[in-house]
């Protein structure tokens, strides 16, 4: 009887939601290439965010060497002639400072930083927001869930830096000069998430279970 008893208790134990482990270093410059360093905790997912300008875009990433997943490009206002959001993802890392490294499809401005979380067991389908001037987008989650969100934006002429991120917390905001901005946050619930800015952008969502 004990034994059933303790089975039943333990199908019944809630799954233990995904919660945030480390932020990287980050990098910005002009360059074709770029790379940082990133703390992640054994078995934590890693995802690398890299906003570019001028038409140009993050094409590939490695974490430890090991390939990483794309997913986009989000180019801003969804105009594939301006700069674009891309994001990465390696999930299963091993633990201990690694450095993930990317390439762009060209030089551009960049900046680039990465988020590493605990207890991921998938992820959802991402979701995509485009615009020109103050950014927003709202995304909905279930319990147990978290949301992964960036913006991007981009303006050779300057001007393309965020302000005043707000909508869970924010984990990043980071600015190559006034060329190219990046905002990473996450939440444990929906949210809206916003940002000042006065140029092109793109958001991107992606529900961690």
């Amino acid at each position: 009887m004990f034994a059933a008893r303790n089975l039943l208790l333990a199908r019944q134990a809630p799954a233990v939601a995904p919660s945030f482990d480390a932020l990287g270093a980050g990098a910005a410059s002009l360059s074709t290439s770029g790379s940082w360093s990133h703390d992640a905790k054994a078995g934590a997912w890693v995802f690398g965010l890299v906003a570019c300008d001028s038409g140009k875009a993050a094409t590939s990433a490695t974490y430890g060497g090991r390939a990483m997943t794309l997913l986009g490009p989000y180019y801003f206002a969804n105009n594939s002639g301006l700069g674009a959001l891309s994001v990465f993802y390696l999930s299963s890392v091993t633990g201990g400072a690694q450095t993930l490294a990317v390439s762009m499809n060209g030089g551009t401005y960049y900046v680039g930083n990465s988020v590493s979380y605990d207890n991921v067991t998938g992820i959802g389908t991402p979701a995509a927001a485009y615009g020109s001037g103050n950014a927003s987008q709202a995304l909905t989650c279930g319990a147990g869930q978290l949301i992964l969100h960036g913006f991007g934006c981009g303006a050779n002429v300057g001007g393309g830096v965020f302000s005043s991120p707000s909508g869970g917390n924010t984990r990043y905001n980071g600015a190559e000069g006034s060329y190219t901005g990046l905002v990473i946050s996450d939440a444990a619930a929906s949210a809206t998430f916003a940002a000042s800015t006065g140029t092109d952008w793109s958001g991107f969502g992606l529900v961690l279970s």
